[in-house]
């Protein structure tokens, strides 16, 4: 009796399982995603994707240019550096303290290289008549598009 008291006060809804066909919403997703890069490519061709201003000085473009590529080095190596450390901890349960130790300065010294690249590039992108940032509804245009494409990708 005091067990239907205290149940009494839940909802016995039933709950209506309904199919749907995954092709229907495949298809769904690309039309989509079809849409935002569609949307995406008119941005860009209107001028809101960011990148140099046209008519800037050449020799600042390239020096630009050469630590965004600089950058994006560091930034691989770096992340090689984090992948063999978590094998190397994976591995070596008990010992391998001295590799450890050696990989860790190693990534401690490859963090300082690519921050200081990174805060160069900020600078020099801060740089008006160089570059131009993107535009908030381009930004969000990306965005929305990556996470349609990745859904995507998870569906197929």
């Amino acid at each position: 009796m005091r067990f239907g008291k205290t149940v009494a006060c839940v909802s016995n809804k039933s709950t209506v399982v309904r199919g749907s066909n995954a092709d229907e919403e495949i298809a769904k997703i690309k039309k989509e995603v079809a849409r935002l890069a569609r949307k995406k490519k008119q941005l860009v061709e209107e001028g809101h994707a960011g990148g140099f201003v046209a008519g800037c000085v050449n020799t600042e473009k390239q020096s630009l240019t050469s630590n965004m590529d600089k950058l994006a080095q560091c930034q691989l190596q770096l992340g090689a550096l984090k992948k063999t450390m978590m094998e190397v901890v994976g591995h070596t349960v008990g010992g391998g303290k001295g590799k450890r130790h050696a990989l860790s300065l190693r990534i401690e010294s490859a963090e300082k290289e690519e921050y200081n690249v990174r805060m160069l590039v900020l600078r020099q992108q801060s740089i008006r008549t160089l570059w131009r940032a993107a535009t908030p509804m381009y930004n969000s245009v990306v965005a929305e598009l990556k996470e349609k494409e990745n859904e995507l990708r998870m569906i197929v």
